[in-house]
């Protein structure tokens, strides 16, 4: 299982809570007024203006860092958005679902499973190389074949995955996966010819508009558009695009206070404050790929208190008060979750709702009756969270709803640098991790199977629960199944086996809050949580 991990890290690249796409909630606030202001952003580790009054500049705000540039390693999502600026990829899928072409002018489906992409030709990098078919898949294997890292396209038939011609690449797969053509959407495109793995970390090279002017490990990175004219699109009309990090809430408010950012992810508890300043439009969606803020369980043998026993596990998820999540820890941009992924996933059915302990609800005596049974009263246990304020918040209020029934909380704040190794490992992600379901199809079969498969390092497979063989066998081949009807079906009976078996119970399906400065035209959140920042212009 360990190979399948690898969609895993596609949806950590645009994943978390300051990416948003799919379905609007509310469209936008527009707040803004003639006094819009764009200034230099400063964080606890860089400080100074980069603007000047002359509109040439756009500051963005991120708050995960990896320490390297290499897209292949860096698991920050907004680090790998701002990365796209130097990364071009061969598509994209905008706000609307509609494919829009980068790299690749299009495709030949020769079969589910065998595409020929076509190459844009007159491409070159930043060093001055063409782009060819090579470096497509050259691409394609660094990505599937990464150091102590799992493979990219676990689907891919590497063997099989060649160059045709010059600009044709003939791309196949050992099996049909209904998310891949989304998910290429996130792959980066290398210079073969000069590809470095000991330099890529520090110097990005790539076919985008942009090319890397400073980078401080946690502190920023800064990039400026290239002057050897060789950019083969429509150059951006913004010259300098700076990524500060900020690793609190109260530092991007600040910032949007003084106009030291042009883009943020606003804090919850901040949204009317923001949309109060004037200077801002904010923007309100349901979260990139159907997102939910979803508890996981250890049942795996690592966790003593919740290994083959659902019922410790519903007792849990009853005792919660999911809409006090939505109220406190996301200021109400959230609604209690109905099903064990998002009910805005593009295939998702009345029928899947409010089943199990999803139409129990909050009940503390139940859940306190059913932990009795179950030997969980009075027992320690622990929550892991990757530090978000927002998943602090929540993982304080399921801290309190527990111990109201006898279960003692022990909370356990990680940094989002180290996160994936704690929650994706079943020996340290102790007994509860606040996370998130999501996924690049935004369909209820990704989400159910791929969470199943990947999430706790794949120790869902291995622990034992009913339906186990069942769940086993939809989940091998759901994303592999073209027919809607058959795949509706399979939705259906893997929503009740994980309703029962209860592995993770979703909190919350989430929307996100963006806000951009006045003035700043071109603004869109694709499908997959990026924005296109080389789109973006400033008013005249």
């Amino acid at each position: 299982m360990k190979r399948l991990v690898a969609l895993l890290l596609v949806l950590c690249m645009v994943f978390a809570l300051a990416a948003c796409g799919g379905k609007d909630v509310d469209n936008t606030t527009d707040t803004s007024g003639d006094n819009a202001q764009s200034g230099g952003a400063d964080s606890g580790n860089d400080t100074g203006s980069d603007a000047a009054p002359g509109k040439d500049t756009l500051n963005v705000a991120y708050s995960q860092d990896r320490g390297t540039l290499d897209p292949c390693y860096n698991i920050g999502y907004d680090s790998l958005n701002a990365l796209r600026l130097v990364y071009e990829t061969l598509w994209d899928w905008n706000s609307k679902g509609e494919q829009e072409w980068i790299l690749a002018t299009g495709i030949e489906y020769v079969s589910d499973t065998v595409w020929h992409i076509k190459i844009r030709e007159g491409v070159k990098f930043t060093n001055g190389s063409d782009l060819t078919a090579e470096d497509v898949v050259f691409s394609i294997d660094k990505a599937n074949n990464r150091k102590g890292e799992p493979a990219y396209l676990p689907y891919l038939d590497g063997a099989a995955t060649k160059v045709l011609d010059e600009y044709t690449v003939e791309f196949v797969l050992t099996q049909y996966d209904i998310s891949y053509i989304y998910s290429m959407s996130s792959l980066p495109i290398f210079d073969k010819e000069t590809y470095d793995e000991e330099t890529i970390a520090l110097n990005p090279i790539g076919t985008g508009a942009y090319v890397l002017a400073d980078y401080v490990v946690n502190s920023h990175m800064k990039f400026t558009l290239r002057e050897d004219g060789g950019y083969w699109g429509e150059m951006p009309k913004i010259k300098n695009i700076n990524f500060h990090m900020y690793t609190e809430d109260a530092q991007k408010t600040n910032a949007l206070m003084t106009g030291d950012l042009d883009i943020t992810g606003v804090p919850y508890q901040d949204v009317e404050y923001v949309e109060g300043l004037g200077t801002y439009t904010v923007y309100k969606s349901a979260a990139s790929q159907a997102m939910t803020r979803t508890l996981y369980f250890n049942a795996t043998e690592y966790s003593s208190v919740f290994y083959n026993n659902p019922d410790a596990r519903k007792a849990v998820a009853m005792a919660i008060d999911t809409q006090a999540i939505a109220d406190i820890a996301y200021s109400g941009f959230a609604t209690p979750a109905r099903m064990g992924c998002s009910v805005d996933c593009i295939d998702a059915k009345e029928e899947y709702f409010d089943q199990g302990v999803y139409g129990t609800g909050y009940n503390p005596e139940e859940a306190k009756a059913l932990a009795e049974k179950a030997g969980i009263v009075g027992k320690t246990i622990s929550i892991s969270t990757n530090g978000t304020s927002d998943a602090i918040v929540t993982a304080e209020l399921i801290q309190a709803d527990l111990e109201a029934i006898g279960i003692h909380v022990e909370i356990n704040n990680y940094d989002t640098g180290s996160w994936l190794s704690v929650a994706f490992s079943p020996a340290n992600a102790g007994d509860l991790i606040v996370d998130f379901t999501a996924a690049p199809s935004q369909t209820v079969a990704q989400n159910l199977s791929c969470w199943y498969l990947y999430h706790l390092g794949g120790g869902y497979t291995t622990c034992p629960f009913e339906g186990k063989e069942r769940f086993d066998q939809i989940a091998a081949v759901v994303m592999s199944t073209k027919d809607e009807t058959v795949r509706d079906g399979m939705n259906s009976e893997m929503n009740v086996i994980l309703n029962d078996a209860m592995l993770w119970y979703n909190l919350c399906d989430l929307t996100t809050v963006t806000a951009y400065a006045s003035g700043l035209e071109g603004f869109e959140i694709m499908v997959m949580g990026n924005i296109n920042y080389a789109k973006l212009s400033w008013a005249n």
